[in-house]
Parts: C-alpha cells; structure tokens; sequence
C-alpha cells in the first residue's frame, strides 16, 4: 500500500514562531501566520521585527507563568478552605459569583476550572506527585 506524501508548508522561520506560539495559546498556525506582520521589502527591517516578536513571546511566557502561578494559589486556597471544613461546594459556587461581579468578563473560572485548580495544587503540593489526585484528573 502506498501512502501518499502529505504536502507541507514549508519551515520559514515565521512559521516556526507562530508554530510554538500556536501550541501555548491553542490557536491555529494558519491564523497566527496570517495575522503576522508583512516583511518590509529588501528585510530592511528584519533586525526590528524580530525584537518586537521576541519581545511578544516573552510577554506571552510571563502571562503563562503568572496564570499557572494564580492558577495554583487559588487552587491551595480552596484546598485549604474545604480540608478544613470551612467551605463546601456552595460556597465555591459563591466564589464564582463574586469573582464574575468584581471582574465582568473574566474567563477561566468555572466550577469546573476551580476544581481543576484544586485538583492541581492537591496533585503537585509540596514538591510530590499524588498519584490518586492525577488519576481523578484523568477522569
């Protein structure tokens, strides 16, 4: 059986770029390389773009860090609040409802996300993998 070979942008620097941009933002590489600035005829210009799009992907790597940082210490917060048997599920969906009042539009902090929060915290406290927390994570 032959297979027919797939055929395949080619690898453009630009397209490498919007390639890892694409896998940490979860948008399509199509979209990213169409949305990416023309090149100025001649690369005249080419020393200035490549500062303003490595500065991007940095900016785009300290929000990543800074969400995964938020992400876990609201997570330890609602492991500490339910271990200890001062808040139960009301009282996350509570939470929501705060969280959608005080910032309107803010996306990320469903029900669902919260306990995934909590589940990711519980999965990596202190250093260890918990093995029964990432087994329910899979579920």
């Amino acid at each position: 059986m032959n297979k027919r070979p797939t055929l395949q942008a080619p690898s453009t620097p630009k397209r490498r770029v919007a390639s890892r941009l694409a896998k940490q933002s979860g948008h399509k590489v199509a979209t990213l390389v169409r949305q990416w600035p023309r090149r100025a005829e001649g690369g005249r210009f080419d020393e200035v773009l490549s500062l303003i799009a490595a500065a991007r992907q940095r900016a785009y790597q300290a929000v990543n860090t800074e969400l995964v940082g938020l992400y876990w210490e609201l997570g330890g917060f609602i492991s500490r609040k339910i271990s200890s048997a001062e808040w139960g599920d009301g009282v996350v969906d509570e939470l929501a409802a705060t969280i959608a009042r005080e910032y309107p539009g803010l996306r990320g902090f469903t029900r669902p996300n919260r306990f995934r929060m909590r589940q990711f915290f519980e999965a990596y406290e202190g250093g260890r993998k918990s093995l029964s927390t990432t087994e329910t994570i899979a579920q």
